[in-house]
Formats: structure tokens, C-alpha cells, sequence
């Protein structure tokens, strides 16, 4: 089995949502929209997700 297979099938399924329309990548881009969104910094974020210049 592969990792996304795992991720996929151990991490999303259980929660409800459909399996095959998430991956890690697509988890990572909500995780950085919803912290936008909810007005945290860039800086912080880009650090949150392992970037050190914000125009990454």
C-alpha cells in the first residue's frame, strides 16, 4: 500500500469525507487557506508549513 493510499483510506475515510478527492497536498492548501482566512499572518504561516521566505 502506498502512502497516499494510506492517508487516503486510515486518516480520511473515517472521517466521512470522500477518499478519493483528498490528498496530503490538498489537506496542506485548506490548512493554509482556513489560517488565511482566519487572519493569521503570513510569516507565521509560511513557518507553520516549512517555508522561509513568504513569497513561496
Amino acid at each position: 500500500m502506498t502512502v497516499q493510499r494510506a492517508f487516503r483510506w486510515e486518516v480520511i475515510a473515517p472521517t466521512g469525507m470522500d477518499p478519493d478527492a483528498w490528498t496530503p497536498r490538498e489537506l496542506r492548501h485548506s490548512f493554509v487557506c482556513l489560517l488565511s482566512d482566519g487572519g493569521m499572518m503570513l510569516d507565521k504561516i509560511a513557518l507553520l508549513v516549512g517555508h522561509s521566505p513568504i513569497g513561496v
